[in-house]
């Protein structure tokens, strides 16, 4: 069933939102007056108006936990993603996402190289881990998820922390931007007693 879900701004320009309605896991939003496919295609539609499909259904899953921890020289850490029973109707794809913050990632190529280097010739050069981003499905009645990231186990002390930070997004869309869909991994240096790294 359709059901109206936001009152019109009518202060805006573009009135975006000014006629929204769900469905399903679809969010349908309107916008009156819009003139962003005139101006973007160079045809006068002055006030022919916009209209957005969303899938929403991205707003049920969460990770499991604001962040996940493994020790460097345990090769990889699992990350869960998780949604409620109630949503697990229909199977549901997300893609999935990693980035730098305090530690630094390195392509497969080069993570795969720098596994074939003894532990004590591993430079700064082959990162903390290998640069992740994918796609996870949830079938049908299944509530979590997991992927990994593979870690790189060095031969020398780090400095600080190493966090990586972690995105969800609805396939082809950006990553979704809320306190659920946002997390870390925290990679734990096991090198106390070794020189600094370089």
């Amino acid at each position: 069933p359709l059901m109206n879900t936001s009152k019109p701004n009518w202060s805006r320009v573009c009135r975006f939102g000014g006629v929204s309605f769900t469905s399903g896991g679809e969010v349908i939003a309107g916008a009156p007056n819009c003139d962003a496919v005139g101006t973007a295609t160079g045809t006068d539609l002055t006030d022919v108006g916009c209209a957005y499909i969303m899938d929403a259904r991205i707003a049920s899953v969460s990770f499991l936990q604001r962040e996940f921890a493994q020790v460097e020289g345990q090769g990889s850490v699992n990350i869960f993603l998780t949604r409620p029973q109630a949503f697990s109707s229909e199977a549901l794809t997300i893609e999935y996402a990693t980035s730098d913050v305090t530690a630094t990632g390195v392509d497969t190529a080069a993570f795969d190289a720098c596994l074939l280097l003894p532990i004590t010739s591993r430079t700064a050069a082959c990162g903390d881990y290998e640069q992740t981003a994918g796609q996870i499905t949830f079938g049908i009645g299944q509530t979590t998820a997991v992927f990994a990231i593979r870690i790189m186990d060095d031969f020398c002390l780090e400095h600080y922390l190493e966090y990586i930070q972690l995105t969800i997004s609805i396939p082809g869309a950006a990553a979704a931007i809320s306190e659920n869909h946002l997390a870390l991994a925290r990679i734990d240096d096991d090198d106390f007693t070794r020189s600094v790294c370089e």
